[in-house]
This record gives C-alpha cells, sequence and structure tokens, in this order.
C-alpha cells in the first residue's frame, strides 16, 4: 500500500478508490474546507510533490486570491456583479445586519472587505484549474460565491461568480 502525507488531509492511500478528500481547516483565522480531487486513478510521485508544495504555500495562496479581488474590482466584473446581485436580492434587515448599513450607503468595496474564504479545491491533474478560492460574503445568507481559479504554478489563471 502506498501512502504519502499531505499538510491538512494527514496520510492518504494511494491505490484508495476513494479520490475525493475533504477536510475542515482553520487558516489564517478562517475557518474553511478543503478538498482535494484525484480525477485519475494513478499520478506521478512530481504531480504529489507539486501538491505538496501548493498545500505547504496554502495562506499565500489564499492572501493573493483576496488580492485578485481588489485587483478584480479596479479591471474586472465579477465582484461587482456579485454586489450588485446580493443588493438586489438581500432584503434591507440581512444589508444591516452584514453591513451596519442602509441599501443606499452600501458600496462595492464593503462587499470586497467582507469576503471571507470559505473553501480551497485542488485538483492536482488539472494545470489550469488546480486551485480554486471561493469566497463569500456570508455562507449562511448566500449560496453565491465568488471562485478564484489558480494554475499549478499558483498564478492566476480566472475568476468567477458561482452556485
Amino acid at each position: 500500500m502506498k501512502q504519502f502525507e499531505l499538510q491538512y488531509f494527514g496520510k492518504i492511500d494511494l491505490e484508495s478508490e476513494d479520490f475525493y478528500l475533504l477536510e475542515d481547516q482553520e487558516i489564517d483565522g478562517h475557518k474553511l474546507e478543503l478538498d482535494l480531487t484525484f480525477e485519475e486513478e494513478s499520478f506521478s510521485s512530481f504531480k504529489l510533490k507539486r501538491l505538496k508544495k501548493n498545500l505547504g504555500m496554502l495562506p499565500d495562496l489564499i492572501r493573493k486570491s483576496q488580492a485578485i479581488l481588489g485587483t478584480d474590482l479596479k479591471l474586472g466584473d465579477t465582484v461587482s456583479d456579485y454586489a450588485e446581485h446580493h443588493l438586489e436580492n438581500f432584503d434591507d434587515q440581512e444589508l444591516i445586519n452584514l453591513f451596519g448599513k442602509y441599501r443606499n450607503e452600501i458600496s462595492v468595496e464593503d462587499f470586497l472587505e467582507r469576503f471571507k474564504p470559505v473553501r480551497v479545491g485542488f485538483t492536482p491533474e488539472d494545470n489550469d484549474y488546480y486551485t480554486i478560492v471561493d469566497f463569500s460574503v456570508n455562507p449562511e445568507l448566500t449560496q453565491y460565491l465568488v471562485a478564484v481559479t489558480l494554475n499549478k504554478r499558483g498564478k492566476f489563471y480566472d475568476i468567477s461568480m458561482e452556485s
């Protein structure tokens, strides 16, 4: 039986038929889900070493993804679309509870300040969609997320709003 030790996940059995792992973790004060999906039945030790390296950099990858949200606010439209959607769909009391402000006082920047990482998913065989960091203003109030995708080298690949 081949086993490999991975930070946050512990020992994993490389010959297991369970190719999806889920762990609840606290990283930099954020409670979030970490998941790991193996799409192929076998994978190289090189890919496992890269995964181990990326898991070791996880707090930095989360911070990098959070910075990408700020860049999107300036240059893109995903964060703005997320804010607009929620301003249209949250009732007044939800907005006051979340932001401490009335609807007409809330800006897109207020949403940006409230984004928290809620999930990080790893797919080691996918070079482009390698790491996905999901952010929410409050997962108890909304199923919508902003997903920041990083490639296998930890570089920005995509940002999208998901439900």
